[in-house]
């Protein structure tokens, strides 16, 4: 018998995924019956001149992906441009000094984003530190980047709330200069800057300050053209306006970008994206949800069950109830946790053992264990399926 011992098993901290459906899909906003236009979250754009496109794109990309309600701000001269070419999407001019203060001190507001097609110049960099000021979720790409070349501690500071920036490598370099691979780069660069930083490529990376990282490997070749980086933006955006964490919110944009990209195919344009993403919302919230107890364990002491979701995407919000002895109901234990491919090294395991003492086990073994067990048995062949095993030792 090939037993793991408790220490391998509690050192098994996975900050590290593949970016996945699995991970995030329960946190998606999802519209209610009970809910209206202004539950759903206000997103508010900062509109360039005379770069108009990039934040016409990412307005609409916010808006299909469920804000309920989208406004640009743009300086006067432009307003007839954005508003000629939007309809649902509001537009708000610019006429004087304060206008724009005016609206950030409306707290109907959500979410903002500010980058593209804005400009690398000081108006821009005062305007990325008045919206950093409300510390409500902000979301900082192109210019909005660039102009802090150089001060990247004065952003760092500045940084109050929930905050998202979506980086190209120029973009991240200007800012940052941290030796090593993508992965540890951007790591470096979140903790640094206390940002969700979205180090964008064929395998973007998306990493919290809290060490949190995911490499997302869904997107087509058919992305490298101009404005796809717009519309993930607003993708982020509309998410963090319908209030989902900044991390998750970052994970599921860059993902839901490349499914809409993949289905799409060759000859892909970016303004092409926004009307791609109600067939992939779509897409995941058919997929039915099976509710599965996975693992029952009772001793003298507790009662305790282990139980999660399983789907085509894999294992996933995995939690352990307890039932107090003396009691007919169940409590939940506050411990989340996803099925990972770093336990993949456990198939060469024949059989696995969970000794359980007199005094209660950690429940966060036993999770762990129990997701070993799911992964050994999605990942070997149905004829070589290994053994698990509880053996009580109380």
């Amino acid at each position: 018998m090939t037993d793991v011992p408790d220490a391998v098993i509690e050192s098994l901290a996975i900050d590290t995924w593949e970016n996945d459906p699995a991970l995030w899909r329960t946190e998606l906003p999802r519209a209610k019956s009970s809910g209206n236009k202004y539950t759903r979250g206000h997103a508010l754009l900062c509109g360039g001149y005379p770069m108009t496109g990039a934040a016409r794109m990412a307005a609409r990309a916010a808006a299909r992906i469920g804000a309920g309600l989208t406004t640009i701000a743009v300086p006067e001269v432009a307003f007839s441009i954005y508003a000629a070419a939007l309809t649902s999407i509001m537009v708000r001019p610019l006429k004087q000094d304060g206008d724009f203060a005016q609206l950030l001190s409306d707290p109907r507001f959500t979410a903002f984003l500010i980058g593209p097609g804005a400009g690398v110049t000081d108006a821009t960099r005062e305007t990325v530190l008045e919206i950093l000021a409300t510390a409500r979720p902000v979301l900082l790409d192109a210019d909005a980047i660039s102009v802090f070349a150089s001060k990247t501690a004065e952003l760092a500071r500045a940084i109050r709330g929930p905050c998202v920036m979506t980086p190209h490598g120029g973009e991240f370099a200007r800012l940052f200069a941290f030796p090593g691979d993508k992965l540890s780069r951007a790591r470096s660069a979140a903790r640094q800057s206390g940002a969700v930083i979205v180090l964008k490529g064929a395998d973007t990376v998306v990493a919290a300050p809290d060490g949190r990282a995911v490499v997302n490997t869904n997107a087509p070749a058919s992305l490298a053209t101009a404005g796809s980086g717009d519309v993930l933006g607003g993708l982020i955006l509309g998410l963090l306006a319908q209030g989902m964490d900044a991390f998750l919110a970052a994970a599921a944009g860059v993902w839901v970008h490349g499914a809409a990209a993949a289905a799409f195919g060759p000859g892909l344009l970016a303004e092409d994206l926004p009307d791609l993403v109600p067939a992939v919302l779509r897409q995941l919230e058919e997929q039915p949800l099976s509710k599965l107890r996975l693992v029952f364990v009772d001793n003298k002491y507790h009662n305790h069950a282990l139980y999660g979701w399983v789907d085509e995407y894999g294992w996933y919000d995995l939690a352990v109830v307890r039932r107090p002895k003396g009691s007919k109901g169940w409590v939940k234990l506050p411990i989340r946790w996803t099925v990972e491919r770093t336990f993949a090294w456990l198939t060469k395991c024949r059989r696995l053992s969970l000794d359980r003492e007199k005094s209660t086990r950690s429940s966060e073994a036993m999770i762990r264990l129990a997701m070993i067990h799911l992964m050994l048995n999605r990942l070997c062949p149905k004829n070589n399926q290994p053994e698990f095993h509880y053996r009580n030792t109380a």
